[in-house]
């Protein structure tokens, strides 16, 4: 059995996934709240044009929920085990991460799949279109630039920054393995080596005193 509480106390698994769960609960019940909107319009509703709601009594602007002036949404697929929200960026320049020169030399387009906040024990995959450009600065030795959404999404992370620093949040509040298992009966996916690295890279990225 692990050891939970006490250093001579050792408690059944079972007790402890309890626990743990009481613990978070609080913590949870305000983020599960504000997606239960979200989610209600989302399975009843009929979202086309600029995805807002007809209806009188309720109006909601998805496009809200994400950087508007970089990111636009152009379909939503709600499916059984998940919300697949498809967007393309609407960005026509970029700074380069080494040189810091702006560039607005197009270089093409991929596809990043990333993981956003769950809705209600409902994964959801963001499928953003995004550009990469070209570096003018022929003294730099990087020649293409993918591009990031500072405070959103950065380089390589294959989920958003809001959901990475709920994980870290949760995750310090218990413990990493215990974050892992309840995050993915939220619908995150997500193993508790990979909420070490987060918590890593959470520190190592932290202003030195």
């Amino acid at each position: 059995y692990p050891i939970l509480g006490d250093a001579n106390q050792r408690v059944p698994e079972p007790t402890r996934v309890n626990i743990l769960v009481r613990q978070v609960l609080p913590q949870l019940s305000v983020f599960m709240f504000q997606q239960a909107r979200f989610y209600s319009i989302i399975k009843s509703s009929n979202i086309i044009g600029d995805y807002k709601m007809t209806t009188a009594e309720n109006k909601l602007n998805i496009n809200t929920f994400y950087p508007e002036e970089s990111l636009e949404i152009t379909n939503i697929d709600y499916r059984e085990e998940k919300i697949l929200i498809q967007m393309r960026s609407i960005t026509n320049s970029c700074t380069c991460p080494k040189c810091k020169h702006t560039t607005d030399k197009y270089h093409g387009t991929y596809i990043r799949r990333v993981q956003d906040l769950p809705i209600l024990g409902k994964g959801v995959q963001l499928e953003i279109k995004a550009h990469e450009y070209d570096c003018i600065n022929s003294e730099c030795s990087i020649t293409s630039i993918a591009e990031t959404f500072d405070g959103f999404l950065n380089t390589y992370s294959r989920m958003t920054e809001r959901c990475a620093d709920f994980i870290c949040t949760l995750a310090l509040e218990t413990s990493c393995e215990g974050c892992a298992r309840i995050c993915r009966k939220l619908g995150i996916k997500i193993s508790g080596d990979t909420v070490i690295r987060l918590l890593l890279k959470k520190y190592e990225n932290l202003p030195e005193p």
